[in-house]
């Protein structure tokens, strides 16, 4: 995917080459010509002469033959060939080459079966044919109906899962930091359980053996008083190591060791371990409080992500149609009308949309957006004229200057013209109309302003917003308001609007852009009404009016 000056976006891979790279922000440069090759008519012999015989054959096909590398991947699966080197090829497998190449080839170019390939639900390419290579139980290929939509969806799938990474890029970083956290507390904990489960096995042979342990120990401060610490081992048989340096030594019973300070009596001992193993258990318990609050925190910040994911999701999910950079609305009949935001939009409208069976409206003042009523041949109610007048009324420079009613015109589109007369000169943004003008005089300047959602579910949602006559949008909309030329600018009042909603409707408003509402208000404006539609478990309820 390239920009306007072919700086590349997007790939499906990335790759530096010896003549060109393919990488975001680099600009995209084609490929060397390839040579010029007979594929239809190409033989082994052939194939032999071009294929490079100090690489592998995948690579050297792709090299050779100017052919994708999925090509040249299939063929080396077909032929079972093992991305072997070229000098190891019998003559057998340089015909299997080119049998399959053929095949191959054909059937990307005449009987295309485009499709996506996933790897444990990952997207790992797409293709204009079937991929045999990847015929396991870890792939997946899904078969679409065209190529087109196919490199559609996979770009667009690419992307969406490029900008949800990047929004949630930071919040990710951080829950990783934390789990470290855990699993360092876990380690901690370990240690600490295992500490304690020794000292209380100490505890316990204390409590069954005490009046010998004692009698032990008291032996043994007796000669370290008399400065004799070779001699401690004659008091016990159970006395297995010596520390004079620290004042300690070890005694070892039922296969547990039993540390002993010489310098405190037996009752000191005891009260000391007693009281290493309450320690023990108050860090355990601080450990295991830490590790909660951390656990909290990372499920916070995991909401949060889903919470993030489900926007971006949401906002990516709406649909554009083609007309939505005009003003647009459907009309209560279903006919579409569209208008030029300026000058320039009216010229490209009457230029590539305008047909001789569609209507023309136009408010009668200069300065006005043209609006074009599609008929498709079909015959115009009154009430569609109507509501298209509004429209026209709306968005003129009657708006602007404040005036409650102006009066409008319609024409056919055969009656326009981006023509001047002979010998006549037509300024820039100008048109012509010849023959009669229809008027509906005194239409009131009040427009609707509404959000329309349809089909909404916990993945998918078409959100817009739209503008018409109050009838007209309150049937559609779970939100609108209703405006008059007035003094608030156009700002001011779409973050109004979106932020009176926000309670109601939270997971609609995040793909809302207050540009999105802020283009459709005409100029300077007053909010006369502000209505929204409670929406419980996806059904209306009463509309709460502001």
């Amino acid at each position: 995917i390239l920009d306007d000056d072919n700086t590349i976006l997007l790939a499906n891979t990335y790759k530096k080459m010896r003549d060109r790279v393919i990488m975001p922000k680099f600009k995209y440069t084609l490929p060397p010509k390839p040579i010029n090759i007979d594929y239809d008519n190409i033989t082994a012999d052939i194939l032999k002469n071009l294929l490079l015989n100090n690489y592998n054959v995948v690579p050297s096909l792709v090299k050779s033959l100017d052919i994708p590398p999925e090509i040249a991947e299939a063929i080396d699966f077909l032929c079972k060939l093992n991305n072997k080197r070229v000098l190891e090829l019998t003559s057998y497998e340089y015909e299997c080459i080119t049998v399959k190449l053929k095949e191959l080839l054909k059937s990307a170019l005449e009987k295309p079966t485009p499709c996506i390939v996933y790897k444990d639900s990952i997207m790992i390419g797409f293709y204009s044919f079937t991929p045999i290579q990847f015929y396991e139980s870890n792939y997946n290929i899904e078969y679409l109906s065209s190529l087109n939509e196919t490199i559609e969806k996979y770009f667009s799938e690419s992307f969406k899962s490029l900008l949800i990474s990047k929004k949630i890029q930071s919040v990710t970083n951080e829950v990783e930091k934390l789990k470290k956290s855990v699993e360092m507390i876990d380690r901690n904990l370990t240690e600490l359980k295992n500490k304690k489960e020794n000292l209380e096995n100490a505890l316990k042979v204390l409590n069954e053996l005490y009046i010998d342990l004692e009698s032990i120990h008291e032996c043994v401060r007796n000669r370290v008083k008399n400065s004799k610490w070779e001699d401690i081992k004659k008091c016990s048989d159970f006395i297995i190591n010596l520390s004079p340096d620290k004042g300690l030594y070890k005694v070892g019973i039922k296969n547990i060791e039993i540390e002993l300070d010489v310098r405190k009596t037996f009752v000191e001992n005891y009260y000391t371990l007693q009281k290493s193993i309450a320690d023990l258990d108050k860090s355990i318990k601080r450990a295991l409080e830490e590790k909660k609050n951390i656990e909290i925190k990372i499920n916070e910040l995991n909401r949060m992500i889903q919470n993030e994911i489900k926007e971006m999701e949401l906002k990516l999910s709406k649909k554009i149609e083609w007309y939505e950079k005009f003003h647009w609305m459907i009309s209560s009949k279903g006919f579409l009308i569209i208008g030029g935001r300026d000058a320039s939009q009216n010229i490209k409208l009457i230029r590539r949309y305008l047909e001789p069976h569609d209507i023309v409206f136009h408010a009668d003042i200069h300065g006005a957006s043209v609006i074009i009523v599609k008929t498709n041949k079909k015959e115009i109610d009154e009430e569609t004229l109507k509501e298209a007048a509004v429209f026209a009324a709306s968005y003129s420079k009657a708006w602007k200057i404040g005036l409650a009613s102006i009066n409008v015109y319609w024409v056919y589109g055969s009656q326009v013209s981006l023509k001047p007369p002979s010998g006549e000169y037509l300024p820039k943004g100008s048109f012509m109309i010849y023959g009669r003008k229809n008027y509906i005089n005194n239409v009131e300047l009040k427009l609707a302003i509404g959000v329309e959602a349809k089909n909404i579910d916990d993945t998918k949602a078409i959100i817009r917003v739209f503008a018409g006559p109050e009838d007209l949008v309150k049937e559609k909309a779970i939100a609108y308001m209703v405006l008059i030329p007035g003094n608030e600018n156009p700002e001011t009042i779409s973050k109004m609007f979106l932020e009176n909603i926000r309670n109601n409707l939270k997971n609609i408003i995040v793909t809302i852009n207050p540009k999105d509402v802020e283009v459709k208000i005409p100029g300077r404006s007053k909010v006369i009404k502000l209505v929204v539609k409670q929406i419980i478990h996806g059904v209306e309820r009463d509309a709460k009016s502001i």
